[in-house]
């Protein structure tokens, strides 16, 4: 599910790459971030007008055990690795609350506001993701983000239920996501 974003930074084995042009400290550049640790179903969003500051922010703080998210905090040390993705990069300003509602991540406390979420921007979204539009708003499910490192495939995990189900590519994930919509 990740093959979609750009990839801003991956720490692994110890060493951090940052992988984003470099930006003077003034330069705004807006975006919602996605922070994913280990096996993937621990992760975190996040909005920033200084992406390439915030993204060194996170793991600065991570690496010396003091990030102001004791849950991010706890993530870090249990995995020790993690991956920083751009959810959505604009001039203006990126609606964190959006995806929020959409991915519910749980090392995310904070509450959301009451604004609605508009149709294009959900679908813009579930397409981005490679799921459709019902399965994102489906109560009962879990969401996994899984990257292959050494061929940088698409993996998709779906848990419904207690089924779990896997997909190697979109369009097998999408197949996947439709038979279980039909089901209902």
């Amino acid at each position: 599910m990740l093959s979609g974003f750009r990839k801003l930074a991956d720490y692994q084995n110890g060493k951090f790459t940052l992988l984003m042009p470099y930006e003077p400290n003034r330069t705004k550049h807006y975006g919602v971030y996605l922070i994913v640790f280990g096996s993937g179903y621990s992760f975190y969003v996040g909005v920033s007008s200084n992406l390439r500051k915030r993204v060194q922010q996170h793991y600065w703080g991570m690496k010396g055990k003091y990030h102001c998210l004791p849950l991010v905090q706890k993530a870090f040390n249990k995995y020790n690795s993690f991956g920083i993705y751009a959810l959505n990069e604009s001039n203006d300003t990126a609606y964190e609350d959006d995806f929020i509602r959409i991915l519910r991540p749980p090392l995310n406390t904070d509450y959301v506001s009451d604004k609605k979420l508009k149709y294009n921007e959900l679908k813009a979204a579930s397409e981005k993701l490679g799921v459709s539009l019902s399965s994102l708003l489906e109560e009962n499910r879990t969401v996994r983000f899984v990257e292959d490192r050494q061929v940088n495939n698409f993996i998709a995990l779906i848990k419904q239920g207690g089924e779990l189900y896997s997909a190697s590519s979109i369009a097998e994930a999408r197949d996947v996501l439709d038979k279980l919509e039909s089901v209902k």
